[in-house]
């Protein structure tokens, strides 16, 4: 009978270690999706000022684009 208590007792320290363990990786892990969750939040915000700055560019390059064939009419 002790030797069973015995038994018991090891297999639920053992548990109790592997709960802390994976209760310690799942903390890990919500850490790093949170970091993954803001890394993706940023690429998002810098690809919309890209595509911003692109259609800026492209705005100019349509006017000078349209200067430029006024001037040449006027030559």
């Amino acid at each position: 009978m002790a030797d069973g208590i015995k038994h018991l007792s090891s297999a639920s320290q053992k548990i109790a270690a592997y709960t802390n363990d994976a209760k310690q990786s799942f903390a890990t892990i919500t850490e790093r999706v949170k970091l993954t969750s803001e890394h993706s939040q940023q690429a998002a915000a810098l690809t919309e000022e890209h595509f911003a700055v692109m259609e800026e560019v492209t705005a100019s390059s349509e006017a000078l684009a349209h200067l430029a064939g006024d001037l040449k009419a006027m030559v």
